[in-house]
């Protein structure tokens, strides 16, 4: 039976037994993270390349009906294999979408660029890591992706990775941990037995369900989408968003997400906190971007009281340790959005939800040590403080509670028609009925 690490003293002594010769990483969400919900939002800054070439549409859709394609067709020419590279998808674009080789050539470069540009290290999962390096075992890391290994390994060094021996890419031989094939190729190729090898991974199935099948010990390290909207407060008011999620505003909400929800290894953090009563959490979780949020130049939107609120802070932080720190750490996380965001700007009654929300939600905290810290800021504004749900959304996330802790609810933040669409629950396709969703 293998062994199943899930704290980071677990993981620590598992690296540290006798019986481990390797530690081997998964990569995506594990030791890399990318500022999105879901990895497919990335494809959205392609869209401004492919519109210039005169394509209409949306490319991210374009481009995942691409990879199914060529699953299928690599499906049909080896029934073993179900993972392409992503030359493979990029040809099944030329064929079925009447892209030109050289078009296609350049779209399949901005992906990679955006790739490595906007990849960055897990920061959670960093003393692990130099934990296993420092054992003096060998570190590798297995991937499903459809990049090439030297893409993967470049883009591992690149964020500070640099002592892994040898890296495993789906791509390379066909067959994914998700079916559970890629495993016992990696057990072949390094000689061993799979109880010598400890893999840490975010996903259950594919790093903790299969990898245990084939002997390996495991680790799971929950990825931060997760542990972020597991906190029922924060799951429900984004839920309630009286508006789809814009590419932009999936990929500012990612930005905190993988800062305040990568909390795996913090010992002591507090269940029903939103902050852990951490000032360097609040300020780049919350008030950062708020503060982006409430810049004129962050794109078109009504003047709000917010700057108000927050000019009122910035006054009080010349006399305040505490509220320095606070604003240090917004201003760290405009630093990173600008950029970000100004390949997809947000716009009108998104904008001003958004800048309400990332208020509104540390003030639901019933956490005495996030209470401490809110106790520094001046009150919010009347009109902030004073927004709720409408009460049909309030009446939707009672029949969609239990989704909370499922990974629905990214779908159903994103857009709520696209979500109901999906459903197969009889009473939820009624319901979307009735309430004109879909």
């Amino acid at each position: 039976m293998a062994v199943i690490a899930t704290t980071q003293d677990d993981i620590f002594a598992a690296i540290e037994s006798p019986q481990t010769e390797v530690i081997s990483f998964d990569v995506f969400d594990t030791l890399l993270v990318r500022p999105v919900l879901e990895p497919a939002d990335l494809l959205s800054l392609v869209d401004d390349l492919w519109q210039s070439y005169g394509f209409s549409g949306d490319f991210t859709n374009v481009r995942k009906l691409a990879e199914a394609r060529a699953k299928a067709l690599l499906k049909q020419q080896d029934a073993t294999k179900t993972e392409p590279g992503l030359d493979a998808i990029y040809a099944e674009l030329e064929n079925t979408e009447g892209v030109s080789q050289s078009v296609a050539a350049q779209l399949k470069q901005r992906e990679i660029d955006d790739e490595w540009r906007w990849l960055s290290a897990r920061q959670g999962i960093g003393r692990v890591f130099e934990q296993a390096v420092s054992s003096g075992k060998r570190v590798i890391a297995v991937s499903d992706t459809y990049h090439d290994r030297d893409f993967i390994s470049s883009v591992l060094k690149e964020n500070g990775f640099k002592q892994i021996e040898r890296v495993f890419v789906s791509s390379e031989f066909g067959v994914t941990k998700a079916e559970g094939s890629l495993f016992p190729l990696v057990l072949d190729q390094l000689g061993l037995e799979g109880h010598r090898i400890l893999h840490i991974g975010d996903n259950r199935r594919s790093d903790i369900v299969n990898a245990g099948k084939f002997g390996l010990n495991t680790a799971h390290v929950p990825p931060a989408v997760f542990a972020y909207f597991s906190r029922f407060s924060t799951a429900a008011h984004w839920a309630a968003s009286p508006v789809d999620l814009s590419p932009g505003a999936k990929m500012l909400l990612g930005l905190v997400v993988n800062k305040c929800g990568d909390t795996f290894h913090v010992r002591d953090w507090d269940n029903v906190s939103t902050f852990n009563g951490d000032l360097e959490l609040l300020g780049y979780g919350f008030l950062g971007p708020a503060l982006f949020l409430a810049k004129p130049d962050a794109g078109k939107h009504e003047r709000c009281k917010t700057p108000v609120w927050l000019d009122t802070i910035r006054t009080q932080a010349e006399n305040s340790k505490e509220l320095q720190t606070l604003l240090a750490a917004a201003r760290a996380f405009c630093s990173e959005a600008e950029p970000l965001l100004r390949e997809k700007p947000l716009h009108g009654a998104e904008k001003r939800f958004l800048s309400d929300a990332f208020l509104l939600l540390p003030f639901k905290s019933k956490s005495a040590r996030d209470q401490n810290a809110l106790g520094l800021l001046p009150p919010l504004p009347a009109d902030v403080a004073s927004t709720r749900p409408s009460f049909a959304r309030q009446f939707e996330l009672l029949l969609l509670r239990r989704l909370i802790f499922q990974r629905a609810y990214i779908r159903l933040i994103s857009s709520r028609q696209t979500y109901f669409k999906s459903v197969k629950s009889p009473f939820l396709r009624a319901y979307a009925r009735w309430a004109q969703i879909v």
